[in-house]
């Protein structure tokens, strides 16, 4: 549904149902007061007062604003090699630096691919840390398009496997520059 003066898109969200008549009485409710909705923030407000069917309950009826997406960072991550540690092995430490290195071993591959596929003109690996904080064994990171592309060995702590991953994310500046204020 289109907002009253037609500049933004309406939409009504639920998980596992939708009731038809609560879909149209939220809407309704946010079309009619949208300016009482975004008043204090023009990206992000609540407003409470709406009355559902009987049967129902809701505290607020919210409204982001597309610009917000711009606050919230997005990583995908894809594991391409992943060991699970053993702790019955007789040599553990032994045991966990074969597989950092089997793993370490790969990496080069990986990043030889990264390189000479579709971005492969687009990067150049980068100087900086682009690890946002996580504490890679070994890795290699490019800054295509603004993003963060990083392949690399990681090990989060005994329990956990030895893996090869990919991650695309975007860089973190954006998010902890405005530490908040704009809430």
């Amino acid at each position: 549904m289109l907002s009253a003066d037609g500049k933004r898109l309406l939409r009504f969200s639920s998980r596992d149902s939708y009731d038809q008549d609560l879909a149209v009485g939220v809407l309704g409710f946010a079309r009619e007061r949208e300016d009482e909705i975004f008043v204090r923030n023009a990206f992000l407000g609540s407003l409470d007062g709406f009355e559902p069917s009987a049967g129902r309950r809701f505290d607020a009826v919210v409204g982001i604003a597309p610009e917000v997406h711009r606050f919230y960072r997005v990583q995908v991550e894809f594991t391409l090699w992943c060991r699970e540690v053993e702790e019955e092995w007789p040599d553990p430490d032994t045991y966990v630096d074969d597989l950092y290195d089997a793993a370490s071993a790969e990496l080069p591959r990986i990043v030889a691919q990264l390189e000479s596929g579709a971005l492969g003109a687009r990067l150049e690996p980068s100087e900086e840390d682009l690890t946002d904080g996580a504490d890679y064994i070994d890795h290699t990171a490019w800054r295509p398009s603004g993003k963060v592309l990083l392949a690399g060995v990681k090990h989060g702590d005994t329990e956990a496997p030895v893996q090869l991953v990919v991650v695309v994310r975007e860089p973190s500046e954006g998010a902890e520059g405005d530490e908040g204020e704009w809430l």
